[in-house]
């Protein structure tokens, strides 16, 4: 705020103050110095002369002039000062603290919405893999499962051929599928068919072995130290219902 104070000498050597204010800054209210603003009003604020934004007084002196503006200019920092921590909050830290408000607000709705999601993922899961653990335990049961060889192999040209990323179903192979032996791909374990593998979970078929092999899966892993650490086992393995039969030979 900026305040203008002038000095008129009257005819009988009196001297009348004026105290103005010439630019409010950021202080919100119309009326500085009179009562009517709304806000308490201050001892030695309500002159008969006195309007929205200035102050008038006269004075047998200028002495005692100068003494009543600087007075008046210091009880007015004053008011103002204490009108702007009671009354008047800073306009950038309101907003401000409606912005973290606001920020936080979203960041909780988020979370919650996450939340809901993730609880309803989760169970989602949870009953998928109860199903499908009471699926292969029938097909067990049934005594639909085969007795396979099973291996490991990597995308490398000395275990593939010279397009080792690219699979016999035109796939990119990738950790949780398999390549089976041509008999076990023509009595029915095709391409984008699912297969339960006792001790190692469950894997899609996406590959073929070369024609050689027989009731043999080889499982994919992403290095050829991974897949020689593997080595070779025999384990039960049973398909899995909704096999995709699109790639199944005619």
């Amino acid at each position: 705020m900026k305040l203008q104070t002038a000095y008129w000498k009257n005819a009988d050597g009196s001297i009348k103050v004026t105290i103005k204010v010439v630019d409010k800054g950021d202080f919100p209210t119309v009326n500085i110095f009179g009562s009517s603003s709304g806000y308490p009003a201050e001892e030695g604020w309500s002159l008969e002369e006195s309007s929205g934004d200035y102050i008038s007084n006269t004075l047998p002196n200028p002495d005692e002039a100068k003494q009543w503006a600087s007075s008046q200019v210091n009880a007015l920092k004053e008011k103002l000062d204490n009108w702007r921590n009671i009354w008047v909050p800073e306009p950038e830290g309101i907003r401000s603290k409606i912005s973290i408000y606001t920020a936080l607000v979203c960041c909780l709705t988020v979370l919650s919405v996450a939340s809901i999601i993730l609880s309803h993922r989760v169970l989602y899961l949870k009953n998928r893999v109860s199903s499908l653990e009471q699926e292969v335990a029938s097909l067990m049961e049934a005594k639909r499962a085969r007795l396979c060889t099973v291996t490991a192999y990597s995308p490398t040209k000395s275990q593939c051929d010279d397009t080792p990323w690219v699979t016999a179903s035109g796939t990119r192979p990738k950790v949780g599928t398999v390549a089976v032996s041509r008999d076990l791909f023509y009595s029915g374990w095709v391409f984008g068919s699912k297969i339960y593998i006792e001790g190692l979970g469950i894997y899609r078929i996406n590959d073929l072995m070369h024609p050689r092999w027989e009731n043999r899966i080889d499982v994919f892993l992403e290095s050829e130290r991974l897949a020689r650490r593997f080595g070779r086992r025999k384990a039960r393995a049973v398909l899995l219902k909704g096999a995709n039969n699109l790639f199944a030979k005619r």
